[in-house]
């Protein structure tokens, strides 16, 4: 159907309207498109004006095979034109818009829709999230492993983008074994009092996983993220958050976990005990000090337990720490190597 012009010599002939129902198919898809992107007025203005301007150059190029194309609008243009009473606004343009049965065709119907089969997924509560849309869960395995690096620089430079972005990461955990998992499956098995999300980062996952760090937070029943890629300690400091929890570091200095009743009172009974071995500690400071930045007395308190079998439930325990503390020996290990080559 040619679209109307109008100059101010000749005014624009009205013609008879005609009405075609779009099927239902079609205005679901029309629903989401109106109220995803045309509720923007100036997304709805920018999208009819590139139509207009595509119609002029539909028109242009047949008239580069029929000059004659060009008789009725030689002066190719689009002409806006408010109406403050009315508050509506005309566009007016003489390029070639479709026909009759172009609109008809074209517009009326539509053929089988993605688009619209996401939206019966949406209303049937189907898994909408990113990674779940692959399908194919060892499809998306190789994706990850071509991508992975794009997705954590997308995250670092595309702030706008960053939230979804987030979605597609994949880490190993202290309880995925050796499966990669998302930060939403990981969320999905948190604490209900736990406040942060977990991680800790380093070079080789078994390295990881036997760090001190994991091994006290899997005591405490809490799952840690696995962050063993050089470029994931740079993603984690942009990134700080996940669905509104921060990410912190095991090894982040006074972190402070998730406790419930019965975990507070064991923590307050085995800070008493751990005060004893503060002249251990001292000691141990002095010997080393050019070796180390500071020594930690919990765990000191945690390796001397550890090698002398102590229970912290049996009444022995305190007189057992107690001899510790008072014939602790002198350290000696000038010729044979230490057997404690590293204190953490």
């Amino acid at each position: 159907m040619p679209k109307e012009t109008q100059t101010q010599d000749q005014p624009m002939e009205e013609e008879e309207v005609e009405t075609f129902p779009f099927q239902a198919e079609t205005s679901q898809l029309m629903s989401l498109i109106i109220n995803t992107f045309y509720s923007n007025k100036e997304i709805f203005q920018k999208e009819l004006i590139s139509n207009l301007s595509d119609a002029l150059d539909k028109i242009r190029y047949e008239s580069l095979t029929d000059p004659s194309k060009l008789d009725s609008a030689k002066a190719m243009h689009i002409n806006p034109i408010p109406n403050k009473q009315d508050c509506t606004l005309t566009i007016i343009d003489t390029g070639i818009g479709m026909t009759k049965t172009n609109l008809i065709n074209n517009l009326g119907t539509i053929a089988k829709s993605e688009t619209k089969a996401f939206m019966e997924a949406s209303q049937a509560g189907a898994n909408n999230s990113m990674i779940g849309q692959f399908e194919d869960e060892e499809y998306y395995k190789n994706f990850y492993e071509q991508f992975s690096k794009n997705i954590n620089l997308g995250i670092q430079e595309d702030s706008q983008n960053r939230k979804k972005l987030s979605e597609l990461l994949q880490h190993y955990t202290s309880a995925s074994g050796d499966e990669m998992v998302s930060l939403k499956d990981y969320c999905t098995r948190v604490k209900e009092n736990q406040k942060h999300r977990y991680y800790i980062t380093g070079e080789i996952k078994d390295q990881v996983a036997n760090s001190a760090f994991v091994e006290c937070l899997q005591k405490h029943g809490l799952e840690v993220i696995y962050m063993i890629e050089t470029i994931d300690e740079y993603c984690v400091q942009q990134l700080k958050e996940f669905e509104g929890k921060t990410l912190v570091s095991v090894t982040k200095e006074g972190l402070e976990l998730p406790e419930d009743e019965e975990e507070k009172k064991k923590k307050k009974k085995t800070g008493k005990k751990k005060t004893k071995f503060e002249n251990i500690c001292k000691i141990m400071k002095d010997i080393l000090e050019k070796y180390v930045e500071k020594t930690h007395m919990n765990r000191i308190y945690r390796i001397i337990k550890l090698g002398l079998g102590i229970d912290e439930d049996d009444p022995t325990a305190d007189k057992t720490t107690a001899t510790v503390t008072e014939e602790m020996p002198s350290l000696k290990g000038d010729d044979d190597m230490s057997l404690m080559e590293e204190v953490d």
